[in-house]
């Protein structure tokens, strides 16, 4: 039985330090995205020569923000998780839960 715990908590390592991997490069997405953006302002505006590049990577940039922080959310609240699988359950595990 202990060994099962064991497994287990190696588990809830692995996973907690993927999420924490998940947040912090979809934060490190985000300054990016800030920056870049800051960049295609001041391209257009100063240098009146505007950046082709920025408006493609801020389209990739906002997806891996938006699933990788959809991907840790999902991981820290199983309300979400146990809400989702309640509703696409039939009426009598509905009923005896």
């Amino acid at each position: 039985m202990s060994g099962k715990k064991t497994v287990l908590k190696r588990c809830e390592t692995v996973l907690a330090a993927v999420q924490w991997a998940s947040i912090l490069t979809a934060c490190i997405a985000l300054v990016v995205l800030i920056v870049t953006f800051g960049w295609l302002v001041f391209g257009r505006y100063v240098l009146n020569a505007t950046p082709t590049w920025v408006e493609q990577l801020a389209l990739l940039l906002i997806c891996y923000i938006a699933f990788l922080g959809a991907a840790a959310g999902f991981g820290t609240t199983p309300i979400w998780a146990s809400h989702c699988f309640a509703t696409s359950c039939p009426f009598r595990c509905k009923k005896s839960s």
